[in-house]
């Protein structure tokens, strides 16, 4: 799994992906230490998924779509940052 060699400093999820759902990819990434570190944001057509991921602790926030590209980047900058973004 490329993630494992290369660790990125954030993961972005899409719930429903062709062969293996967003879900499934991070329970993936959950035995490999640094993995588990990296903070994930799920994207995700399907509402009231927020419970599901509450049992992985890596996953930081939810966006539904269709979602406001400028959204997502004052939540990726938010977590990167760990600070609101301006």
């Amino acid at each position: 799994m490329r993630v494992l060699k290369e660790t990125p400093d954030l993961i972005i999820l899409d719930i429903m992906m062709p062969e293996m759902d967003g879900y499934t990819m991070n329970q993936h990434l959950m035995p490999d230490a640094r993995a588990r570190q990296i903070p994930v944001i799920v994207l995700t057509a399907k509402g009231g998924l927020e419970d599901k991921s509450a049992l992985a602790p890596n996953i930081q926030s939810h966006l539904e779509k269709p979602f406001d590209p400028q959204e997502l980047k004052e939540r990726i900058e938010k977590i990167l940052t760990g600070k609101e973004a301006e």
